[in-house]
């Protein structure tokens, strides 16, 4: 019995993540009300609100999802920039071949979504953004400075993919290599 209540959850989910997808491709994320996607799904709110609390948060689990989705790499040692180079080719890369979901994510995304600093959470990453800053003694600059290159990175990303831009997963790679290379040099 547990396992088939299991799998009744994992299709309810399901269709409410397809139908929310189909429905981000006609309107923002604002503008779809429970009410609505629920109609639009076939179920009612009460089993929407058994499992979530509003629209936003399925496309923040589809967003989680798609992140899962990314080989990470673990960092080797310090100012490994070629490991760098391949996390950062490896997150695009699989943004790109998932570039109509990436696009619906991306462009459906609010200044109140951590998408930016779960896409740049990867350990090596991580370490990058961390090597960056780490000349500044206060850890409250430190964590503003990161915040934005990872902004930075992240509009860089969103404008890629929502407008296409004919770059390839190596030039944007490079790019932010050379703007994180730079970034702290006036």
């Amino acid at each position: 019995m547990k396992q088939k209540e299991n799998q009744r959850i994992m299709l309810t989910k399901r269709l409410l993540k397809e139908t929310l997808l189909r429905m981000l491709s006609e309107k923002d994320i604002q503008m779809i009300h429970v009410k609505d996607l629920c109609k639009e799904a076939g179920i009612n709110r009460t089993t929407f609100y058994n499992h979530y609390g509003r629209p936003s948060d399925v496309l923040a689990e589809i967003e989680d999802e798609l992140i899962e989705g990314i080989p990470a790499m673990e960092p080797r040692g310090k100012k490994d920039e070629q490991a760098f180079v391949k996390q950062s080719v490896l997150i695009w890369q699989y943004l790109y071949d998932n570039r109509e979901l990436a696009k619906l994510l991306l462009r459906n995304n609010n200044s109140e979504s951590r998408f930016a600093k779960k896409i740049f959470r990867f350990p090596v990453i991580r370490q990058a953004l961390e090597e960056t800053v780490s000349d500044f003694q206060d850890l409250t600059d430190k964590e503003l400075a990161i915040t934005f290159f990872e902004n930075g990175g992240y509009s860089i990303l969103r404008k890629w993919i929502v407008e296409d831009v004919s770059k390839t997963p190596e030039e944007i790679t490079e790019l932010f290599v050379r703007l994180l290379s730079k970034g702290c040099i006036l």
